[in-house]
């Protein structure tokens, strides 16, 4: 008889202490936007598509003269993962528009755009560049940030991005 009454209040304890997430649009973004590339060579692209990330590579970067599209469904906890990195490289707080000043650019100059909006809170950046990355406005391929961001993305979709 004991036991018959400590099982619904075991569950009654674990059920109130526990919190059930029956949606998965909690973690998947509104917005999902990375691209990354040279304007005459090629480019890189992530975005997302109302269940999937989406990867298209273009000229060079496909190694084709065609587009190469791959599909992406990253699990809940990679999502998850994934806004925990966005925070802390502080995306949330970027400018809109990242170019360097007086500063000769090489025609090949990478351009890159990240455009991220969260579905279960008001998080979103939506920041674009040339040549130098944010935050610390380095070039491109010697910004932590942009090594931070490029991590995340392939660890998300278990695959390298940049």
């Amino acid at each position: 008889m004991k036991v018959s009454l400590l099982l619904p209040m075991a569950f009654f304890v674990l059920s109130s202490c526990t919190t059930f997430h029956s949606s998965t649009e909690s973690h998947e973004p509104k917005e999902f936007f990375v691209s990354v590339g040279h304007p005459w060579s090629g480019q890189k692209l992530l975005r997302w598509e109302n269940d999937h990330l989406l990867m298209r590579l273009n000229g060079v970067e496909s190694g084709s003269k065609s587009p190469i599209e791959k599909v992406f469904r990253p699990p809940l906890d990679r999502w998850g993962h994934f806004w925990d990195r966005m925070d802390a490289i502080g995306v949330w707080n970027w400018r809109s528009n990242y170019e360097p000043d007086g500063t000769v650019i090489e025609t090949e100059a990478p351009v890159w755009k990240v455009a991220l909006r969260r579905a279960d809170k008001k998080k979103k950046v939506d920041a674009i560049g040339r040549s130098i990355f944010p935050p610390d406005e380095k070039l491109i391929w010697q910004s932590a940030g942009y090594q931070s961001l490029c991590k995340a993305i392939a660890e998300l979709i278990s695959e390298e991005f940049c």
